[in-house]
């Protein structure tokens, strides 16, 4: 295969995620671009960051540096190759599966009327709760009522900001964490990898030098 072609898919998919996040929130961070400096070049972070949907670019260039590399490795058979395409054209479409699903919880408000009912019907139940409380609980009722107002409160604004987790706040998902994490991943695998490969020169030179021996 072609260690360039290698390489620059390797560099795609480690952006791929910092892409959705910027996607998922919105306009990209001022820090975008260094972010990124150690990944993509000036050219590609400009092109990245015009992108109106940069998810769906950089599985472009995933996919154009997987058909180079494929066309580059002559040294395995046809059938080898064309199945190893096929997983990795399948695990990209996964992929691009997960942005379209993250995007549909992100864009998928709940119903208006739906929301409008239960603030209503939360509205009445707690300026109805110090009338029903009184007989039992006397000059503590305000404190009762509070406790119960704080609880009822907490889990409406509770499903308010769950209803778009990938935002910035403390309640939301630590997008940028799960992109370092796919980072790191990324760069075991490649590490691993250049392992195995040294491994392989280092075998092949031994049987070299043992079948001069025997010569």
């Amino acid at each position: 295969h072609d260690p360039m072609q290698r390489d620059s898919m390797c560099r795609w998919v480690v952006v791929y995620p910092f892409a959705a996040r910027n996607y998922l929130r919105g306009p990209a961070p001022p820090d975008a671009k260094e972010e990124l400096a150690g990944l993509l070049n000036m050219e590609e972070a400009e092109l990245l960051n015009r992108a109106k949907m940069q998810p769906l670019l950089c599985c472009d260039r995933i996919r154009g540096s997987m058909w180079a590399g494929v066309k580059t490795n002559t040294g395995m058979p046809s059938s080898i190759v064309a199945q190893t395409l096929n997983n990795m054209e399948a695990t990209l479409a996964t992929i691009t599966g997960t942005v379209a699903a993250m995007e549909r919880i992100n864009n998928t408000p709940l119903p208006i009327a739906w929301v409008a009912h239960l603030r209503q019907f939360l509205l009445f139940y707690l300026l109805g709760i110090p009338f029903s409380l009184q007989p039992s609980f006397g000059w503590a009722t305000p404190v009762v009522t509070l406790v119960v107002s704080i609880a009822m409160l907490g889990l409406e604004g509770a499903a308010v900001s769950c209803e778009r987790p990938f935002g910035h706040n403390t309640n939301h998902l630590p997008m940028t964490l799960f992109c370092k994490v796919i980072s790191e991943n990324v760069q075991q695998i490649l590490s691993e990898t250049e392992c195995v490969d040294s491994c392989a020169d280092i075998s092949t030179t031994i049987d070299l030098e043992f079948g001069s021996l025997h010569e």
